[in-house]
């Protein structure tokens, strides 16, 4: 480590030239990033999540969203004792 600080201490324009060179590429390598949130595609073919994905989209056409469904016994499914336990949710 001493030996790396020596080198960053006793070549300072070549440690700026160093550093700049790295800034510039990965600088230029911006627009190859791309962001991938399609559930989809991050399963394997033919996974029981997949198929029930699937289902999912073309029943409702939800793509990017969670749907939670509460099934309740009780007189109201939106009564606040029932809110109260789905708020951690």
């Amino acid at each position: 480590m001493k030996k790396f600080f020596g080198l960053v201490v006793g070549f300072p324009r070549t440690t700026l030239l160093i550093f700049t060179l790295l800034t510039v590429f990965f600088l230029l390598q911006i627009p190859r990033i791309r962001v991938e949130t399609d559930l989809k595609n991050w399963l394997p073919e033919g996974h029981p999540e997949v198929e029930f994905f699937d289902e999912i989209r073309e029943q409702f056409g939800l793509a990017s969203r969670v749907v939670i469904c509460v099934e309740h016994d009780g007189p109201a499914a939106y009564s606040i004792p029932t809110r109260l336990r789905l708020y951690p949710v």
